[in-house]
């Protein structure tokens, strides 16, 4: 809002310290800058800003990078290496022979029918 009122290199500088919490730190850099128009005595400090928020920016990547990589290689591992669809699932299956969720469902719904079956069978 100070910034509508008046622009001064103050207000600019504190909306990039902002920018840099919420990890824009394009926008921020952006300010540092017209704090150094608004403000050529500080430029070697606000240009100190600047370099932080570049080591900030560039931390948050590969921060970003290392939480993301996991994933990313297993979704190309994925799509190298599909898994085979499985027709269906015996009866006597055991737990460890089923594989992902789809298997699960398959096990269950057919026991489910099964013991359904024995019960009316038995009334």
């Amino acid at each position: 809002q100070s910034l509508a009122l008046k622009e001064t290199g103050k207000a600019y500088f504190r909306r990039s310290k902002a920018y840099a919490q919420m990890k824009d730190f394009e926008s921020a850099e952006k300010d540092l800058r017209k704090a150094i128009e608004l403000m050529p005595d500080m430029a070697k400090s606000l240009e100190n800003e600047i370099k932080k928020v570049k080591q900030l920016e560039k931390q948050w990547d590969q921060k970003e990078k290392k939480r993301m990589g996991g994933f990313l290689n297993k979704e190309a591992e994925k799509q190298e290496n599909p898994k085979p669809e499985t027709e269906e699932i015996s009866e006597g299956a055991k737990i460890e022979e089923i594989k992902d969720q789809k298997d699960f469902n398959k096990f269950i719904h057919k026991n489910w029918l099964n013991n359904l079956q024995e019960q009316n069978c038995d009334q």
